[in-house]
């Protein structure tokens, strides 16, 4: 089975609490809205990146949940 997995940074160096519940708000609408959804992960990244401390990783299995995922949430 093919999985769809969206990356997103932190999005600023505020601090755990802050960056959780902006994880989790990302979580909480994918659920909502994406059958496909399957759960995230938090990866620590801070040892390897000068830009970030931690990545949201999400996860789908179909590629039109991924790509809704993509427009709503990925800003550049």
């Amino acid at each position: 089975m093919t999985t769809y997995n969206v990356h997103i940074s932190d999005p600023a160096p505020n601090g755990y609490d802050y960056n959780q519940a902006y994880y989790d708000a990302m979580d909480a609408w994918a659920q909502a809205h994406c059958a496909s959804y399957v759960g995230y992960e938090v990866v620590d990244v801070a040892d390897v990146s000068a830009d970030w401390d931690e990545i949201g990783e999400y996860q789908f299995r179909e590629e039109k949940d991924a790509l809704a995922f993509t427009l709503k949430w990925k800003h550049t």
